[in-house]
């Protein structure tokens, strides 16, 4: 709720801005008015909303950020195709496309673009050009998209991840969603980049973040089993501690490009408060979490669960003490009896 209302009073904020601007009549510099600015400001809201929702799920070895030297390429029809972001919308809106974007940035080595697959289409004229620019790249940046209310990624997206990796296991994964998906093909990929439907600047925002313009910063709000079954829907009563076998990535999951570490930790009646370092060359958000647990209780307190949090931007190499208060419902909790 605060996140949502911190975004609220800033695209606001911003909205107020623009508007303004915008309704200036034209002078000796602006002979067409100032009309542009609204598209300006609303252009700075969406892309700072999208860079603090994207969630990197997994970055093994520090794959992410890509470097210039990396020579990359891109796959996929959802990098092609800017309509699969929003096809399930009853109004389209302009979304940028992927590919094209690249263009902008000097960061990204592009070899080249294959499809690689295409919605309800998997042939050897697909692949073939796929696999061959593959073995050329150092890194294979794919684009994914499942289909709305869908529980796993359509097979040809599938196969593709399975056809990439026996040839270059340097896989970089972008999906774009409209739920919790099966994430068992992420096991195949060294990074993950989940953006859940992303809107009109989608390909601005992933791209600032696969080249480390931006960290990431965002957390999961639900967790992704191990295995998410087919035509299932979410069933928000139920959590990842009902299941006998562990998420594969657990509500609060989401890494950075930072190395934040805590120290410090002090408890007393009105909250937590501890040292937080950010010890490496990346400025980022962190978002500490508070759990609380009592082991062996007869009420709901003897599973850990959620009850504050804070975000705080923290430049490179600097300490912080943070504070997070104790309220009203930290230490409530249902009696099942």
């Amino acid at each position: 709720d605060a996140i949502n209302s911190a975004g609220d009073i800033f695209s606001s904020f911003m909205s107020l801005i623009g508007n303004k601007i915008a309704s200036k009549p034209e002078d000796n510099e602006h002979n067409l008015g100032h009309g542009k600015a609204e598209y300006i400001f609303s252009l700075i809201i969406s892309i700072s909303m999208i860079l603090a929702s994207i969630i990197l799920l997994k970055n093994e070895g520090n794959i992410l950020p890509i470097r210039h030297s990396n020579k990359i390429g891109i796959f996929g029809e959802a990098a092609k195709d800017a309509s699969l972001e929003n096809a399930d919308l009853e109004t389209q809106t302009l979304v940028n496309c992927v590919f094209d974007a690249t263009n902008d940035y000097d960061e990204i080595n592009a070899l080249g673009f294959a499809y690689g697959y295409k919605k309800n289409s998997f042939t050897d004229i697909l692949m073939t050009p796929a696999l061959d620019l593959a073995a050329k790249s150092d890194y294979c940046l794919v684009y994914l998209s499942a289909d709305e209310g869908a529980s796993k990624l359509p097979d040809e997206q599938l196969d593709l991840i399975d056809h990439l990796y026996e040839v270059n296991k340097n896989i970089i994964a972008v999906v774009s969603c409209t739920r919790t998906i099966d994430m068992s093909f992420s096991d195949k990929c060294r990074a993950v980049l989940l953006t859940f439907r992303a809107g009109q600047e989608f390909a601005k925002a992933s791209l600032d973040l696969i080249v480390g313009e931006s960290s990431p910063c965002a957390k999961l709000i639900e967790s992704i089993n191990q295995i998410v079954e087919d035509n299932s829907t979410p069933d928000y009563q139920q959590t990842y501690l009902d299941n006998e076998v562990p998420p594969k990535y657990c509500f609060g999951h989401g890494l950075n490009y930072c190395n934040f570490i805590y120290k410090n930790l002090e408890v007393n009646e009105k909250g937590v408060s501890f040292t937080l370092l950010n010890d490496s060359d990346f400025g980022g958000i962190c978002i500490p979490q508070l759990y609380i647990e009592k082991p062996n209780s007869l009420s709901s307190l003897r599973n850990r669960m959620f009850k504050g949090f804070t975000r705080i931007f923290v430049n490179p190499h600097e300490n912080l003490k943070v504070f997070i208060p104790f309220d009203g419902f930290t230490f409530r909790y249902f009696d099942e009896r």
